[in-house]
């Protein structure tokens, strides 16, 4: 039979596991960073020009895209014309 771990233990090692965890995003997330400023460093004026205009789209569709989400009843929102 397996010794039960008791439950400071469990709480314990959940704790360490999402420390860990947060640990592990942050630093893909800064590598990640480095990484990309890395690419727009080697591109050509032209590419960045484009990437530019691309990631600008990107933003104007998103915006887009919550001011058409419906607004539930009650709830402060853009006002219907």
């Amino acid at each position: 039979m397996m010794p039960q771990k008791s439950d400071s233990f469990i709480v314990a090692m959940k704790r360490v596991m999402t420390a860990e965890r947060r640990e592990l995003r942050r630093v893909t997330y800064q590598r990640g960073t480095f990484e990309t400023q890395e690419v727009y460093e080697t591109m050509s004026v032209e590419e960045l020009m484009r990437t530019k205009e691309t990631i600008e789209d990107l933003i104007a569709e998103k915006e887009m895209q919550e001011q058409s989400i419906p607004v539930e009843a009650g709830k402060p929102g853009i006002a219907e014309a």
